[in-house]
């Protein structure tokens, strides 16, 4: 069992099928020993920059809608993954960032364009502007495995203190 430090948490958030779970696997992949799975939860630690933090994910069901700001709060950094292949995934998923901003105005976030590869992807730019152009968008193909090091580039980003 993994010593857990919710306090270095970086959730990650998307509607069902969005990839959370490929990202997960990504990283599990990628060297990260432990994983804690429960109902509609899921937690791993990973190492960004030499500092352990805690990748937390949780479901996107609306009936554990309960559950979010619970998880929002305290966290350090915040990825809103999207199914960039269809475009009510990405306008359903505006519904985070109202959670976002009411549960955790000041932490730093990105949206992940997941399934890049797929031929009616939406480009990082026509994502940027379903979102109003709230956070970075950055394109991903979580099921390549290169992606690994796009995602903790991301992380860096987003943990840096010199944050533009």
């Amino acid at each position: 069992m993994p010593n857990v430090h919710l306090n270095r948490k970086i959730v990650i958030m998307g509607a069902t099928g969005s990839g959370r779970k490929t990202i997960f696997r990504l990283f599990l992949e990628g060297g990260s020993k432990d994983m804690i799975t429960g109902t509609g939860i899921t937690i791993m630690p990973i190492i960004v920059d030499g500092i352990e933090c805690q990748l937390v994910g949780y479901t996107s069901q609306a009936r554990f809608y309960f559950g979010w700001p619970v998880l929002l709060k305290n966290s350090r950094a915040i990825l809103l993954v999207v199914d960039s292949s269809d475009r009510n995934d990405c306008e359903w998923s505006r519904r985070f960032v109202s959670m976002i901003y009411e549960h955790a105005p000041n932490v730093p976030w990105s949206i992940i364009a997941n399934k890049q590869d797929l031929k009616e992807a939406l480009s990082p730019a026509r994502i940027a502007g379903i979102f109003d152009g709230k956070a970075p968008v950055v394109p991903l193909i979580a099921t390549d495995r290169s992606s690994r090091a796009t995602l903790l580039q991301v992380l860096h980003d987003l943990l840096s203190p010199n944050k533009p």
